[in-house]
């Protein structure tokens, strides 16, 4: 018989090739992770030997700062006259309270500017004399010791840091010699805590880190000494300290002179990677460590990672060469499914699915998603038994959340013929896990499934999450970096030196770093054209070697053209054969820094004018007693001559205006006595009205309109009128194409609904005093700054910035306030608002304005060594019926006192004289008549009189220059006060 049935194909054979394939794939991918991983491993290390030298550098140079910011005002001090001055006289009268309180609130400011523990004031036998100390307040033997190294090299110099004999403590010291006129008077010791000041800077490490450490070390003969506590080892500083011998110390190595990237072992033995550089001017030098197995952990997930992908892309290759294989078997099965129809189904089932497969199979019911088949892997991964499996639905092993998705899933599935997508299933025990899920619709027996090979996902979600949280770790360290005040660069060392990096944040100059990059833009183009050979003259020292590193100050070009200060802090990168092929480095603004520099020389330059106006108002204002004096006693003489009584008055007019000079020079210099009374607002407006009219120029037009009622206020007549000079020198210069200044006086009401409108002010009634130009008018971002001290608008030696600080300043002190509306290209207005008082102007200025006197028949001694004046006094007094004895000095005063003790009622007596001075020759006469009256007159400043002991309140004083009017009055003032 013949058989009808065919005979089945000879069984297919193994397929080699694919075989061939699947290893070859698995080689290459094997050669390219290994190649590829290396590469990481280095680009990790070199990023962590960055950072290390980027951390190190940073805690340098805040050290450097640190140190400097102290040593230069050490200087500063040391240099200044005023605190010799202060100190000599302290030495030289140690009773003198006043100036002790005025050291040491000094002493105080100086310790809490620098949070010093303590400031002491040594004598010249190394005594402590004065200090303001927050600890035990002893000064160390150790530094005793150098005190004198100090006065000889006349240099103030950081001590190194050590531990008191006494008290146990850790502490630095700044020693400064102190001298006047290269005399030696004593030392100032500023004590400072490096707990509180120093170790700080370095304790901190700037990301994450469980090893991560700053050192700060130096040598002591041939050991090393860890200076700073440490991290990991408690109460160490100054206490741990290793042989030179042991050179797999960072610690030794930096001492020995290495710099930049080192590796060896710590103090606690356990190895580390470390940064090292000397802190320069000092002895110390600075270690910024961290353990290799921190610096490296990187590096060993990352290969893990490696190790893992590859590993799936191979099984992924065998799978897809298996799915290859696959069909090729369901072609051999869809030829033995004609020959075996009846059992096709039964048989496809269990071809289809591979029962030991590492990844779960199933066969499921399309109709109603019954599970019909499934491997060992779904029993081993679900923890159902093969029975309870095949008799549960796919709803059973889905997380409740993914539930609701399965039948757009088997949408998407029959829709493209095929489906990879990702969703959560759950154990017997509950246990959600997340599998990929990759599905195909086929016909079995007439009916259809879905078969699907699903796969645990939950090592790869966790390596995913791993490596997007790596990925954040270096955004956040480029945000870091991009939010600093620095823009770090690199650049190649071609020609021009190109720039391959620059952080976003050169957006503070105009530029984009994208845009700087793809343009291969080099870094002199950032550079001013004027400041790029002293920065090339840099480079090339860099590459001699002649430096290993340099810090440049120069102008940076914005992008829109404006100009701005930059420091450049550059080092070189080598290459394996120790050739530099890139530079990398900051870019740091210091704009502001050289404005404050410019503006301190500005202010010492004001200083020195100060003290030339003080110098000068003594001798001036004795003239100016003599030329008033006698130009008073002319105009009597000539009472009944018009034409002389005009000459006259001009005389008086004109020693007004220069004794007014003086004044606003004593103002300048910030040592005129304010003297507080009753003004009228509008006369000093029209007084000065000629005055102002020879500062402007033809082109420029003046108008005064005064109001009606009259402006009584309380002030110092000579500070308002200097108001009222600068706000017209400032409208002048605002004008330098011609224009008009109004000038307008007025009363105003300020109330609450005023003050809220404007911000400022008390309620009551307020004289009015506002300066109007029709200038260029002032920009909003000006009008904001225009009362700063030492902020102009004006060129360098045009302008000090002042002016308008003073004017603030004063208005100020007369409890007023000052506002400023102007717009650009309309003009400027100042308003001064002064509170009015109901006061009337002073008797005094009423007497003086006529010549009202009085006489007396008493007996008065002058002591006055200027012939002139002192003759002055003498013929005003003898006019006015009194009798005079004259002295040219103290002593010769003390002299004919006793001569005439019996008659003599009043002394008036010059503050400064040769051999006795008034306050000397006021209390030898006091021990003869303790009753004894004193009138003081001087031409000397405020602070001048002050340091003779003169300006006390229980004290008559007059200032020069001195009319007759007003020195008779006080004169009669005096002998009519009754003593008690």
């Amino acid at each position: 018989m013949t058989n009808d049935n065919p005979k089945p194909e000879k069984a297919i054979k193994i397929p080699y090739g694919l075989i061939s394939l699947f290893l070859a794939v698995s080689i290459i991918i094997i050669v390219v992770s290994y190649y590829y991983n290396k590469k990481q491993e280095e680009a990790i290390k070199t990023a962590v030997h960055a950072e290390l030298l980027s951390i190190s550098r940073l805690d340098m140079e805040q050290i450097v700062r640190w140190r400097n910011e102290r040593i230069q005002l050490a200087n500063v001090i040391k240099e200044s006259e005023f605190v010799s001055a202060l100190i000599s006289d302290w030495f030289a009268n140690q009773n003198d309270q006043k100036n002790k309180f005025q050291i040491l609130k000094w002493m105080t400011i100086i310790r809490d500017a620098r949070d010093y523990h303590g400031v002491f004031l040594l004598d010249a036998n190394k005594s402590v004399s004065l200090s303001v100390c927050d600890s035990h307040g002893i000064i160390s033997a150790e530094i005793i010791k150098l005190l004198d190294e100090a006065m000889s090299a006349n240099k103030a110099f950081f001590t190194n840091i050590y531990r008191h004999e006494r008290e146990n403590t850790i502490e630095i010291d700044i020693v400064i010699p102190v001298k006047i006129k290269d005399k030696p008077l004593g030392w100032l010791i500023f004590a400072i805590d490096p707990y509180k000041t120093l170790f700080p800077i370095i304790k901190t490490f700037p990301r994450a880190s469980q090893t991560g450490e700053a050192l700060l070390v130096s040598q002591d003969n041939d050991h090393v000494v860890f200076l700073n506590e440490l991290r990991h080892q408690k109460d160490t500083a100054l206490m741990l300290q290793f042989p030179l011998t042991q050179e797999n110390l960072p610690a030794v190595q930096a001492v020995k002179g290495k710099k930049g990237i080192v590796e060896g072992i710590d103090y606690r033995g356990i190895p580390v990677v470390a940064a090292v550089f000397p802190i320069p001017d000092s002895p110390w030098f600075i270690v910024t460590k961290v353990d290799k197995s921190e610096a490296y952990a990187v590096v060993r997930e990352k290969s893990a990672f490696v190790m893992i992908l590859s590993f799936i892309l191979i099984i992924s290759t065998g799978l897809g060469l298996g799915f290859v294989w696959r069909n090729q078997r369901i072609q051999f099965y869809k030829n033995l499914y004609a020959v075996e129809k009846e059992h096709s189904s039964l048989l496809q089932r269990y071809e289809y699915l591979t029962r030991y497969a590492n990844d779960v199979i199933f066969l499921i019911d399309a109709e109603n998603n019954n599970i019909i088949e499934a491997n060992e892997r779904a029993v081993e991964t679900y923890g159902y038994s093969m029975d309870e499996l095949i008799a549960i639905n796919v709803m059973d092993i889905r997380a409740t959340e993914a539930a609701k998705m399965l039948d757009k899933h088997h949408s998407e599935v029959i829709e493209h013929d095929g489906y990879v997508f990702e969703t959560l299933h759950k154990r017997k025990n509950g246990e959600i896990f997340p599998v990929e899920v990759s599905s195909r619709s086929l016909e079995l027996g007439g009916s259809k499934v879905f078969f699907a090979i699903a796969r645990d996902i939950t090592e790869r979600k966790q390596a995913e999450k791993e490596l997007k949280e790596k990925t954040q770790s270096l955004k956040d360290l480029e945000d870091i970096i991009n939010k600093s005040p620095a823009v770090a660069f690199l650049c190649s060392s071609a020609e021009g030196l190109p720039i391959e990096f620059i952080s976003a944040n050169i957006s503070m100059y105009g530029y984009r770093s994208s845009d700087i990059i793809i343009e291969n833009m080099p870094f002199t183009n950032l550079i001013y054209y004027e400041d790029i050979p002293a920065f090339l003259q840099k480079i090339n020292e860099l590459d001699t070697e002649k430096i290993p590193e340099f810090t440049l100050q120069h102008r940076v070009m914005n992008k829109t053209g404006d100009i701005n200060w930059a420091e450049s802090r550059i080092w070189t990168i080598f290459d394996a054969h120790a050739n530099i092929t890139h530079y990398q480095g900051v870019l740091i603004d210091i704009t502001e820094e050289k404005k404050l520099h410019e503006q301190l020389m500005q202010a010492q330059k004001m200083e020195a004018v100060g003290k030339l106006a003080g110098g000068v108002a003594h001798d001036f204002n004795n003239i100016l007693t003599a030329i008033t004096g006698y130009g008073y006693m002319l105009r009597m003489k000539v009472e009944e001559d018009e034409v002389l009584r005009r000459f006259a008055d001009q005389i008086l007019a004109s020693s007004e205006r220069a004794a007014q000079l003086t004044q606003s020079l004593l103002l300048f210099s910030r040592k005129q006595i304010m003297s507080m009374k009753p003004i009228d607002l509008n006369s000093i407006v029209r007084d000065l009205k000629n005055f102002l009219s020879r500062l402007i120029t033809k082109d420029i037009e003046l108008k005064i309109f005064t109001a009606d009622d009259k402006l009584t206020v309380m002030g110092d007549k000579t500070q308002i009128e200097q108001v009222l000079m600068n706000l017209v020198t400032n409208a002048i210069d605002a004008m330098p194409e011609g224009g008009s200044i109004i000038i307008e006086t007025g009363i105003v009401r300020i109330d609450k609904d005023y003050i809220k409108a404007h911000g400022y002010g008390t309620p009551g009634l307020f004289a009015l005093l506002s300066v109007t130009d029709s200038g260029a008018g002032i920009d909003e971002q000006t009008q904001k700054r225009i009362f700063e001290p030492f902020f102009t608008t004006k060129q360098a030696g045009q302008g000090t910035g002042l002016g308008l600080s003073i004017v603030y300043g004063i208005i100020k002190q007369h409890n007023g306030y000052i506002n400023l509306y102007s717009e650009v290209g309309k003009g400027s207005t100042f308003k001064v608002y002064l509170p009015l008082t109901d006061a009337e102007a002073s008797a005094q200025q009423i007497l003086e304005e006529h010549g009202y006197m009085l006489s007396g028949t008493e007996t008065i001694l002058i002591a006055e060594d200027e012939d002139t004046v002192r003759h002055l006094y003498k013929e005003a007094l003898e006019a006015f019926g009194y009798e005079v004895i004259e002295a040219e000095n103290g002593e010769e005063a003390i002299r004919k006192f006793k001569e005439n003790s019996d008659k003599i009622q009043l002394l008036i007596l010059d503050v400064v004289m040769p051999i006795k001075n008034g306050k000397e020759a006021n209390e030898e006469i006091k021990k003869i008549n303790p009753h004894i009256k004193t009138l003081f007159t001087s031409g000397y400043t405020e602070n001048v009189i002050h340091k003779k002991g003169i300006l006390d309140l229980e004290l008559d004083f007059i200032s020069k220059p001195i009319s007759p009017n007003v020195l008779i009055r006080k004169v009669r003032d005096i002998l009519n006060r009754v003593c008690l």
